[in-house]
């Protein structure tokens, strides 16, 4: 795979509190689960951040659609201390510092497998190993965008070899 000339960003991302909730089952739901989260951060008084990202803990090539597990992580404005989800499985979490690998996506989401396959190409590539899950982190709103013009970018936790 040519994975010279592609716009690979290495960087460091800070520790950071995010508003959280694991979801177990298909990633079609999405879209509800953003919107539970957003209500959630609503309700306690906050104000959501950019970019919301979904970190995907499984493959969907390995394992059932009902048995998918990832979590939707949201900053916000302000403080907030992190503490255990509540009983609708919303809370604060986190985030540890790590340096990642991105690339951003740009186009229907139905295409991001190709832009998944030369971030990991170019990772191994230049000399990183992957060492957590992969994120999407949402730059421009499907919803509000043509699917041509969307803008993911996707991230990978690395360490350099």
């Amino acid at each position: 795979m040519m994975t010279t000339g592609i716009d690979v960003t290495v960087k460091k991302r800070e520790p950071m509190v995010v508003a959280s909730l694991a979801i177990k089952g298909p990633y079609n739901q999405i879209g509800e689960a953003f919107g539970k989260l957003y209500g959630w951060i609503s309700k306690k008084g906050y104000i959501p951040a950019v970019p919301p990202v979904v970190v995907f803990f499984n493959d969907p090539k390995q394992v059932a659609e009902d048995e998918l597990l990832w979590e939707l992580r949201c900053p916000v404005a302000g403080f907030a201390e992190a503490g255990e989800p509540d009983e609708e499985g919303c809370g604060f979490k986190l985030v540890e510092e790590c340096t990642i690998a991105s690339l951003v996506h740009k186009g229907p989401v139905d295409e991001i497998w190709i832009t998944y396959q030369a971030l990991k190409g170019w990772i191994s590539s230049n000399g990183y190993d992957i060492v957590g899950p992969p994120e999407e982190a949402y730059l421009a709103k499907s919803e509000d965008t043509p699917p041509g013009e969307t803008l993911t970018e996707i991230r990978f936790p690395v360490h350099k070899k």
